[in-house]
């Protein structure tokens, strides 16, 4: 899976959106009295739960990073889910088709 900048010859683009996705869920809790609001994980949290470092998490969630091990993607959607999110895998990667 590649990143935001990078583009594929053949093709289109699979790029992350988990700092998107984060973003939306911070403001949708925000956004709840604060006795019902759910905590949204930190990237150290997620680096935790993913056994990778803080940086990578923080890169990837940037799309500076040009893959995703599929244990990493599931380890970070258990914690989500496991902090009450209903995430998905559309909600932290997306595709864009090669433009022309």
């Amino acid at each position: 899976m590649t990143s935001n900048d990078s583009t594929n010859q053949r093709g289109g683009t699979v790029i992350v959106t988990l700092e998107r996705h984060l973003a939306i869920l911070k403001e949708s809790e925000r956004a709840k009295p604060k006795e019902q609001r759910r905590q949204v994980p930190s990237y150290a949290a997620l680096a935790v739960a993913a056994g990778v470092d803080t940086a990578t998490i923080s890169r990837l969630a940037r799309g500076e990073i040009e893959s995703l091990k599929l244990q990493t993607g599931a380890a970070i959607l258990d914690e989500l889910r496991k902090r009450g999110f209903d995430s998905d895998l559309n909600d932290i990667l997306a595709y864009k088709p090669k433009e022309g």
